[in-house]
């Protein structure tokens, strides 16, 4: 069934001779695979042989940034996790420059979050003082994004505990195995 979908969808794109571009979106058009246009909104002719077109919103977006364990310049112990908003303003530049836009994005951010608490002792390590630096630090507009806020929503300070594992025992039959060989 998944092939039936498969060439409708390829049937599909040989008759369209158009592409529609919303007023909250940019259109990179390649054409030959090789000449680029940034399209704005309106309605375009693309030829389906020899153009690919790539859409993007360039709505406010929000995008997360996973939970982190960093120990501040004295020694503690600090979990953060937050959120960051953004928008693109630049899809050809975007487009340049970044293959997973917001895999980069969250991985910048995350980084600049584990610098700023790195650099700060428990007393001035405090959620809106990360936020304030790592929003300064932060500088996307080469990837054409404007970058507008960062926001921490969970921060504490926590005694971690950690198991740490070789790589070849994290599969427990593996690790029985393991020792079973070695004891005969």
């Amino acid at each position: 069934m998944n092939t039936l979908g498969q060439i409708l969808a390829g049937i599909k794109n040989l008759l369209t001779w158009w592409v529609t571009v919303a007023p909250w979106e940019q259109c990179v058009r390649v054409r030959l695979g090789k000449h680029l246009k940034l399209l704005k909104a309106g309605v375009h002719l693309r030829f389906p042989i020899f153009d690919r077109v790539y859409i993007q919103s360039v709505r406010l977006r929000s995008t997360d940034f996973p939970i982190q364990t960093i120990t501040t310049k004295d020694g503690h112990t600090v979990t953060v996790a937050g959120t960051m908003l953004y928008e693109i303003v630049d899809i050809m530049r975007l487009y340049k420059t970044l293959h997973h836009a917001e895999s980069v994005v969250v991985d910048i951010v995350a980084s600049a979050v584990s610098d700023t608490i790195h650099g700060l002792d428990r007393e001035e390590c405090t959620p809106r003082r990360v936020q304030e630096e790592v929003t300064s630090q932060v500088d996307l507009e080469k990837y054409g994004i404007n970058q507008t806020s960062i926001h921490i929503t969970d921060f504490a300070f926590v005694r971690t505990y950690r198991l740490i594992m070789d790589q070849k025992y994290r599969n427990w039959e593996a690790f029985l195995d393991t020792e079973r060989e070695e004891r005969e």
